[in-house]
């Protein structure tokens, strides 16, 4: 059976109560270097961090190890090279050994999504299947949504170079490998989707921005049914929709110079409904939540900034005291699944920067880490 991080501390915290005193010395403490596929003397699965790259060529992914202090270490053979051009959206299964990648492509190739393997002593990828057009016609993938067996694709074309026809496909994971649904492909109008996000808690809800609209799925058995009759206009531009966790009952969307929209979920019907929306002093494109689901922080692409908040009851969002510099055009923002760091890409710097986490939400710089050319977004393993 595959254990995260966080049952590998359950695990170790339970063991440490039940031995003596006489026992003390037994356990070493963490440490960036590994025996196996562990951080040394602990047990704890070892986390890597993977970046999806436009790339020079075709698109890439740069790998890293992740220390015990949230430091990076490139992983040897990265960048590993993608299937199509312009690398965007990367995710990873519940347990980190898979990772799924979605290429864009061009006005003359369909994209792809491709799955890798991970290898959990090293972190270096093995490309495992890449599906390119899917049976619908779709093509050009734009992001991607997992949950439990079920990866979700949001498709920009329905044929090479073709606008117009936007649309969800599903696809079913085994042993790392996808392969197409039974599910219909879902219209979603005619403009690019721009992010997808899954409800954390039951993966029961599924958000697609697209334009200035949000759709909305229940998701039953894998099979996707739309919420309402029209998707939710905000007026504003949506490029990243998370639903927070850990409960659910909260989405948060970078919105660009409108700032971060945030909005509660119905919870027996997944409906959205805008609680209000909240400045950045940018352009907000991407954003996160951490796993406790008490700060919001989002980047802004035009002001190298990343601008934090802090969650409230009700979902509505009240401003840290400061903001934090980042490399140029930040265009990606995610926190390690122990939620004491925050990683952000900047595409026009070509690297990786690292944020320590404070108890009350305030961010420490630390260091920045290379990266393929034009690193979009990232994902770190559990």
């Amino acid at each position: 059976m595959n254990l995260t991080r966080t049952h590998w501390y359950a695990v170790l915290a339970l063991a440490a109560a039940l031995l003596s005193s006489s026992c003390k010395g037994f356990f070493t403490s963490t440490s960036s270097g590994s025996s196996g596929n562990y951080v040394s003397g602990t047990g704890i699965p070892s986390m890597f961090a993977y970046t999806a790259n436009t790339g020079s060529g075709l698109g890439s992914v740069s790998a890293f190890k992740v220390g015990s202090d949230n430091t990076l270490a490139t992983v040897s053979g990265s960048a590993f090279s993608a299937e199509d051009s312009n690398s965007r959206a990367v995710v990873t299964d519940s347990v980190g050994d898979y990772i799924y990648v979605a290429d864009l492509g061009s006005a003359t190739s369909a994209g792809s999504v491709d799955s890798f393997s991970i290898n959990r002593t090293t972190g270096a990828l093995t490309a495992l299947n890449t599906l390119p057009v899917v049976a619908s016609g779709a093509s050009n993938p734009t992001a991607l949504a997992i949950y439990g067996s079920s990866l979700y694709a949001a498709y920009e074309n329905s044929s090479i170079g073709v606008g117009g026809a936007a649309s969800v496909v599903g696809f079913t994971i085994t042993s790392g490998v996808l392969q197409q649904s039974t599910l219909t492909p879902i219209s979603i109008g005619t403009l690019a989707p721009t992010s997808m996000s899954i409800d954390p808690s039951t993966g029961g809800f599924l958000y697609v921005t697209n334009g200035a609209s949000i759709y909305a799925f229940t998701v039953s058995s894998g099979t996707l049914t739309q919420v309402g009759t029209a998707p939710l206009s905000l007026n504003d531009t949506p490029y990243q929709i998370v639903v927070a966790p850990p409960s659910g009952k909260f989405a948060y969307v970078a919105s660009g110079t409108a700032g971060v929209d945030a909005l509660t979920i119905n919870a027996s019907t997944g409906a959205l409904t805008k609680i209000g929306t909240y400045s950045t002093g940018g352009n907000a494109v991407a954003l996160t939540v951490n796993p406790t689901g008490n700060w919001v922080y989002a980047v802004n692409s035009n002001t190298n900034k990343i601008t934090g908040f802090t969650i409230g009851t009700t979902g509505a969002l009240t401003a840290l005291s400061q903001s934090y510099s980042t490399g140029s055009s930040p265009s990606g923002i995610t926190i390690g699944p122990s939620g004491t760091a925050v990683y952000v890409t900047n595409s026009g710097s070509n690297t990786v920067g690292l944020y320590t986490i404070n108890a009350d939400g305030t961010l420490n710089f630390v260091n920045t880490y290379p990266t393929d050319v034009g690193p979009q977004s990232i994902v770190v393993t559990p």
